[in-house]
């Protein structure tokens, strides 16, 4: 089969690979992968900057995302569906302060 852009033919499909090669892949891309770094001392740090820095971000953000929906939701005077729902904890509250809560 002849490609209309080009005047070449198809090249030939690639054969199986066997296990052997695989097994030679596998061993070239870990060293590829080990070799990018200095040592296993330097690939530790990474992996923990990596770690801390995915673990902050997750944080940060969910404390963002949380915020923004508890501030969305004080916004609405009262919200039929919810209202009994937040009762047992609003009268909590109040048992705990001693009187109604103070609107401010």
């Amino acid at each position: 089969m002849k490609f209309p852009w080009k005047n070449k033919e198809e090249p030939p499909k690639p054969r199986p690979m066997t296990d052997a090669e695989y097994l030679k892949l596998g061993k070239a891309v870990e060293q590829v992968y080990v070799s990018g770094y200095a040592s296993k001392k330097q690939l530790f740090k990474m992996s923990l900057y990596k770690g801390i820095g995915y673990g902050l971000g997750i944080f940060i953000g969910g404390t963002i995302i949380v915020a923004l929906l508890a501030y969305t939701i004080s916004q609405f005077e009262t919200v039929p569906f919810l209202k009994d729902v937040l009762e047992p904890f609003q009268q909590t509250i109040q048992q705990v302060n001693g009187g109604p809560i103070a609107p401010q």
